[in-house]
């Protein structure tokens, strides 16, 4: 059964985490652009109708509002586990960085292959990120497919978290021989694990990620990684490296669900605008909280969102929650928009036909009711 639900993501100085190369520099922008890259997130299409909340005054928030059901709650826990340990490590790509990563890749090939070697290389991109890497690579290297072969095949990517991407293009490959795994960003351990499986694969890559899974786990690092093991796809190596974003890609992240019992895609951390990946065309709303100027003053900790005809409300603090219908929903958008009593009275007389009386006598018990559950003061 879902629920109406408020879960609060940000405040205050937790502002302070968000990277100036993702979100910018001004504070009253950079909550807007992470609640607009989350909305953006493919796991909210298997959850109920979801509204991003952000408020400025009197302090920068970012909660999320829905029904949600026991499903949901694993979602919701790897959502604020993104934003409070992956995203102040996330890491940013510039195309100026991608290149400099990108020439420090062709170095090494020169160095690891030989030149001779090259010449006679073939390369091959792993979709999508790949063709960006593999254009710049035929630039700098002056190789291409068009080569007569002779030397190894290198296999071009712009990234490799856990060596997936890379065991499912050598299932599909039908041809044998030597092959250079070639990529701009790894951790050094997932590149020894596809050397130690893959007998013929040799790793280079442009530049180092860290592996964070120890020090966030601790002592119970081992057993996390066990219990991947059993699940999904097998891939070389298990682990936490830093969340990369390219101005083409956001490598897909995953969390496990045990009430669905399976693997689902995670967060997404990248606006639009920094990322060509993000896809905003199906997002979820963000509504961004006016300052109140109604006749009624909703606590400092209350958040609203509509809904269609519903609206709901909620106070991050003492979690009371409101599903307001038809009638109930009007009255608080005019409560708190309205100037006064009356103007209250007036919009809401205009869009139902009631007696006056029994709607100032309604109007009335609405608001202590409101008042009671701190909703509003």
């Amino acid at each position: 059964m879902k629920t109406p639900q408020v879960h609060l993501l940000l405040r205050g100085h937790d502002v302070d985490s968000l990277p100036p190369a993702l979100y910018g520099s001004d504070p009253a922008k950079r909550v807007m652009r992470l609640a607009t890259a989350l909305a953006a997130s493919p796991t909210l299409a298997q959850m109920g109708p979801t509204r991003f909340v952000v408020r400025q005054d009197p302090e920068p928030v970012l909660a999320i509002i829905g029904e949600f059901g026991e499903d949901d709650q694993p979602r919701l826990d790897a959502l604020q586990h993104t934003i409070q340990t992956v995203l102040p490590t996330i890491r940013y790509v510039s195309y100026e960085a991608a290149e400099a990563a990108c020439r420090s890749l062709a170095e090494q090939l020169v160095e690891r292959v030989g030149p001779t070697g090259l010449r006679h290389s073939r390369l091959r991109a792993i979709p999508r990120g790949g063709h960006i890497v593999l254009g710049l690579l035929s630039y700098l290297l002056e190789i291409d497919d068009l080569n007569d072969g002779g030397g190894p095949l290198i296999v071009v990517d712009d990234c490799a978290i856990s060596g997936v991407r890379l065991r499912q293009f050598l299932n599909g490959l039908d041809e044998e021989g030597e092959i250079v795994f070639a990529h701009l960003y790894s951790t050094p351990e997932v590149r020894n694990a596809i050397e130690l499986a893959e007998s013929g694969v040799l790793c280079v890559a442009g530049d180092d990620l860290r592996d964070l899974a120890p020090e966030r786990l601790g002592s119970g690092h081992e057993a996390w990684q066990e219990r991947w093991r059993d699940r999904s796809e097998i891939p070389y190596w298990i682990g936490q490296p830093e969340h990369i974003v390219f101005p083409w890609n956001e490598p897909d992240s995953s969390f496990w669900n045990p009430v669905t019992n399976r693997e689902e895609r995670s967060w997404t951390l990248a606006p639009a605008d920094r990322c060509l990946k993000t896809n905003q065309d199906q997002a979820a709303p963000v509504i961004a909280l006016p300052i109140p100027s109604g006749a009624l003053r909703p606590d400092r900790e209350t958040l609203w969102a509509r809904f269609g005809d519903r609206v709901i409300i909620a106070n991050l603090e003492t979690r009371a929650v409101m599903s307001l219908d038809g009638s109930a929903a009007n009255m608080w958008e005019a409560l708190i928009t309205e100037d006064s009593d009356e103007a209250v009275l007036a919009k809401i007389s205009t869009l139902y036909d009631v007696d006056p009386a029994a709607l100032r006598k309604d109007l009335s018990a609405f608001v202590d009711d409101l008042r009671q559950r701190r909703l509003a003061v």
